[in-house]
Parts: structure tokens; sequence; C-alpha cells
């Protein structure tokens, strides 16, 4: 049954599975009227499920794969040197965060509604810029998306400064699921050519840099704002749903939506997940549709 499950799915879908347990906390937090140490303590239980049972899963799928890459060896010249510059471009983005003057705030509030929450062990009570209860009442369209409660409770739960969490922890770790998307992705591409798939992640790598020059590109998104909803929907959940498209995966691609819909509205992100998902889908039907024609034919 899990043989066609590579690491990289296993740790996409942990992440995801931990986007869930967040998002339905943040729910109970504040439609319940939970404060944000109830609610850390309860998404710690089920993240530490969600990742028990990622790391088994991975480890048993790794072990499978090692034993298939060394029968099959270790590759040529060509497919090392690719890995050694994979792994120097990656380098060099993890570090990216760490430069000054790196970041993109332009209206951005990720760090205020943080404080805002841990400061007042609740969700939402205050105005993050003025620090006085909401007089109107910030729009349900936002105040449902769970995105500002993870980093809150992960902030609570390990004692770390909102400030560093957001800003340099959290696009250490988007950048390492991003890559783990485009693995896969590279997997539904090139299934059976391991070269190519290097080549094709050395690819990305350079495309993130190049597109780093202006606001709204995925490698600036990136590369100075990786902890906003739309960089983790760009560049982990999308590639993710294009490599279960492309391995006619269509029911799991339902967690990639789902994770969608948690951390951005669904509205402003177009649904986009959803969108690539019916698109394939029809394509595939389409397609199995002429080619059963032609064979009647």
């Amino acid at each position: 049954m899990f043989e066609r499950y590579k690491v990289t799915d296993w740790v996409l879908n942990g992440l995801i599975f931990c986007i869930g347990a967040a998002e339905a906390v943040h729910l109970v937090c504040l439609f319940g009227g939970r404060t944000v140490g109830f609610g850390s303590s309860l998404f710690m239980v089920l993240a530490a499920f969600c990742v028990l049972l990622t790391v088994v899963a991975s480890l048993f799928a790794g072990k499978r794969r090692t034993e298939a890459k060394r029968r099959a060896g270790f590759g040529d010249r060509t497919e090392k040197l690719l890995l050694a510059a994979f792994l120097c471009l990656v380098l060099l983005q993890l570090l990216f965060p760490l430069l000054q003057g790196s970041r993109c705030l332009d209206g951005d509030m990720t760090v205020e509604t943080v404080v805002s929450f841990l400061q007042t062990d609740g969700i939402y009570r205050v105005n993050p810029m003025t620090g006085a209860a909401y007089s109107v009442g910030l729009p349900m369209r936002i105040k449902v998306l769970g995105l500002p409660s993870l980093y809150t409770f992960l902030c609570r739960t390990f004692g770390c400064a909102p400030d560093v969490f957001v800003w340099y922890i959290v696009p250490a770790a988007v950048c390492l699921f991003t890559y783990c998307g485009f693995a896969g992705l590279a997997h539904g591409l090139f299934p059976e050519d391991r070269k190519r798939r290097l080549l094709f992640l050395v690819l990305v790598s350079l495309l993130i840099f190049c597109g780093s020059y202006r606001f709204g590109m995925d490698g600036f998104g990136l590369l100075f704002c990786g902890w906003r909803a739309v960089t983790i929907r760009n560049l982990i959940l999308l590639p993710y749903t294009l490599s279960l498209c492309l391995r006619k995966r269509y029911p799991e691609t339902v967690l990639c939506v789902l994770a969608e819909a948690c951390i951005t509205w669904t509205f402003y992100g177009l649904g986009m997940c959803a969108a690539m998902t019916v698109l394939f889908f029809a394509v595939d039907c389409a397609r199995s549709h002429f080619e059963r024609r032609r064979r009647e034919c």
C-alpha cells in the first residue's frame, strides 16, 4: 500500500497535518474563548503525533529508497556535481534571511499579531497595531486563518521571540519544505531519471534567485518573506499538488486544498490547489475518453 509513497510525501503530509492541527486548535481558541496556553498544549499533543507518524513512515520509506539506491549505485560524476551545486544553492538560500535588510515588511503584521496573541493570551482580542480591543471587528475571512496561531503556539512552546521565529526560523523551514515539494514534482516529471531530477532542482533553485528581483515573484517571496501564507501556498502546496496530479493521486490533493484554505483566504488565493486539481483531472479524463474512442474505432 505504501510502496508509492516517498520520503518527501511523508514530510509534506506531516507539514499539512500540522497545519490542519493548528487550524483546528485556532478555531477552538477563537470561538471557544480558550487561552493561547491551552491551545499551545493541545497543538503540541496533536503535532507530536503527526511528527511521530511522519518520522516512522519516512524512516521506513527512506530505508526502501536507500536499498534501491545501493542496488542502483551512487551515480556518476555528473550526478555528484549536480547534487553538490544544488546543496550549495540551498545553503545560500537558508543563510539569506540572516542578511541584514533582507526582509520585506511593508503591510505585513505577522510578528505584531503573534505578539498580541502572546501578550493577551488569546486569539484576536486586541488590535495588534493599537493594543486596544477591536471596536469594529476583524473580517471573519481573516479571523479563521490559522497561520498566525501556528507561529504563536510554537513560540509559546519553545520560548522563542516572535521576531526571531517568524523572520529567521520560519523562512529557513519553508525553504526546506519548498525543495521537498519540488523534489516530489521532479519524481513526477522524471520518475526513472535521477540525473534529470537533480538538474531540475538546480534549475528551480537558480530560478528562485532570478525571481527575487521584484515584489510578487515567488523567488522574492521565499528569500524576503518566507513566513507569508502565499509563499507557503505557491512554493510548497502548489508543487506538491502538481506532483500528486502527475502521479494521478487525485484524492490526496484534498489535503493540499484544505491546507491552502487554512492559511490563505480562498478568494484572495483563488483556490489554486483546487483549480489545478480540477484542471488536471479534467484533462486526464478527456485524454482517457479519446484514447478509449480511438481504440473502439
